[in-house]
């Protein structure tokens, strides 16, 4: 991710990654989270 929507946008980037996260989009968000519970799921199966 580039710097370009922050300085398109700079009220979003003073309220915060919540609000940068919304402007960037669901997709995007969703792929995030999808490639953080792969990496929980591994860890967990490695301690367990």
């Amino acid at each position: 991710m580039n710097g370009t929507l922050l300085n398109e946008q700079p009220q979003f980037a003073a309220m915060g990654d919540s609000a940068l996260m919304v402007t960037v989009g669901d997709s995007i968000s969703y792929d995030i989270n999808k490639k953080v519970h792969d990496i929980i799921s591994l860890i967990k199966l490695e301690d367990w």
